[in-house]
C-alpha cells in the first residue's frame, strides 16, 4: 500500500493549539528569566532552585520543567541558590513529602521507591517553576528495544521526525515507553504544528486475531505488518490544554485513563500504570508510528514488532476475529482524528 498524503483535521489543530504554553516542550538553554542554574552534566537526579524562578536540572540542563530521570531507590536531591524563596511542593498523583520554603542556601532530598512520573512546583511562585521526575522500576523489571535506521523518513516537506529506537521497560507497576529520535523532541502542547504526534499500540497478549487493528500498518508502503491485534494504545495526537495528558485506549477504543508524556532531548519517556493495562503481567507486543500534526513521517520496527516477554499458545473463536474486525474499524476512526488521507 503506498504511503498516502495526509492532512490535520482541524479539530485536532485547534486542541493543539489551545495547548500552547502548558508544556512537557524542550526548555530554552538558559531557563526561565533570572538567572541561570547549570547547563547540564551533572549527577541525575541533582536539581537547582533559584537563583530566579526555576528549577534547573544538574545532569541535562532542561528547566521549567526540570526533567530527571532516575531509578527506583534513587535520591532526588534539591540545592538553593540566590536570595529568593522557593518550596519544592509536590503536584498531583503520585505524590512525595514536599519540602519547606528556604532561602538562599539550603538543600532537600527524597528517595523515591515507587515507579511513576512525580511532579512539582515552588509553594511560592506556583507553576512558573516546575519540575518533572520520571522513576523507572527496577528488578523483576524486564526491557526490550528495537533500533530504527536514521534518515528513512517518508513523505515530503514539513517536519521529517525520524525514530532511532523505541524501548519497552516493564516492572510490577507497568510499563515504560521510550521513544529516541534523531532530533531534540518538540511537544504538541508548545502549540507548534511541526510537533510531534503519533501512537503506540500494545498487544497484550501477543495475538494478532483477539484485538483491534494497527494504525501503523495504515500508513506503511509496502514494507511488511505489525502482526499486532492491538489491545491498548496511547494517543499522542490531543493533549489536554489543563494538565498535558493524552489518552490510553483499550480495544474497544474506550479512553480507560491518562497519561503525561515527558519530552526530554531526543526522547519521549510515556510511563503507562498496570492498572490501565488490565493489570496485565507486561509480556507484551508493541509498535509506534510518529509524524507533525500534517502526515506521519516514521514508525518503529519497520517490519514486525517489538516483542516483551513470551507469548503462550492460544485458542481463538470465529467471534473474537468478528470483534477484532469492529475494533479495527473504531481505531480507524481514532487515527482520522489526527491524519486523513487525501
Amino acid at each position: 500500500m503506498r504511503v498516502r498524503a495526509i492532512l490535520f483535521t482541524a479539530a485536532a489543530a485547534a486542541t493543539l493549539a489551545a495547548c500552547g504554553g502548558n508544556g512537557y516542550g524542550p526548555a530554552s538553554p538558559s531557563g526561565n528569566d533570572g538567572g541561570g542554574g547549570g547547563g547540564g552534566g551533572g549527577p541525575a537526579g541533582s536539581v537547582v532552585v533559584g537563583a530566579g524562578i526555576q528549577f534547573v536540572s544538574r545532569h541535562n540542563g532542561s528547566a521549567n520543567p526540570a526533567v530527571d530521570t532516575i531509578a527506583v531507590g534513587d535520591t532526588m536531591r534539591w540545592t538553593w541558590s540566590g536570595a529568593l524563596p522557593h518550596s519544592v511542593r509536590s503536584v498531583g498523583t503520585p505524590a512525595f513529602a514536599s519540602s519547606g520554603t528556604l532561602t538562599g542556601s539550603g538543600a532537600y532530598a527524597v528517595k523515591f521507591t515507587e515507579p511513576g512520573t512525580y511532579r512539582y512546583d515552588c509553594v511560592v511562585h506556583g507553576s512558573a517553576m516546575s519540575g518533572t521526575i520520571v522513576v523507572v522500576g527496577d528488578a523483576p523489571a524486564t526491557t526490550a528495544m528495537v533500533t530504527d535506521p536514521t534518515g528513512d523518513t517518508f513523505g515530503t516537506g514539513g517536519a521529517q521526525w525520524d525514530l532511532t529506537a523505541m524501548t519497552v521497560a516493564r516492572d510490577t507497576g507497568g510499563v515504560t515507553v521510550q521513544l529516541d529520535f534523531t532530533t531534540d523532541v518538540l511537544s504538541p502542547t508548545s502549540g507548534d504544528t511541526s510537533a510531534i504526534i503519533g501512537y503506540v499500540e500494545f498487544d497484550l497478549d501477543q495475538n494478532e486475531l483477539s484485538g483491534g487493528g494497527s494504525v501503523v500498518d495504515e500508513f506503511r508502503n509496502n514494507q511488511g505488518a505489525a502482526h499486532l491485534g492491538v489491545d491498548a494504545t496511547i494517543d499522542l495526537t490531543l493533549y489536554d490544554p489543563t494538565d498535558s495528558s493524552v489518552a490510553v485506549y483499550d480495544t474497544l477504543v474506550h479512553v480507560v485513563g491518562r497519561v503525561k508524556p515527558v519530552f526530554e532531548g531526543h526522547r519521549i519517556t510515556i510511563r503507562v500504570p498496570r492498572s490501565l493495562i488490565g493489570d496485565d503481567d507486561g509480556s507484551l507486543s508493541a509498535a509506534a508510528i510518529v509524524g507533525s500534526t500534517h502526515r506521519p513521517t516514521d514508525f518503529a520496527p519497520n517490519d514486525g514488532h517489538l516483542t516483551l516477554g513470551g507469548a503462550a499458545a492460544r485458542q481463538f473463536l470465529l467471534s473474537a476475529r468478528m470483534a477484532a474486525a469492529a475494533a479495527a474499524r473504531r481505531r480507524a476512526s481514532v487515527a482520522a482524528r489526527s491524519w486523513r488521507s487525501l
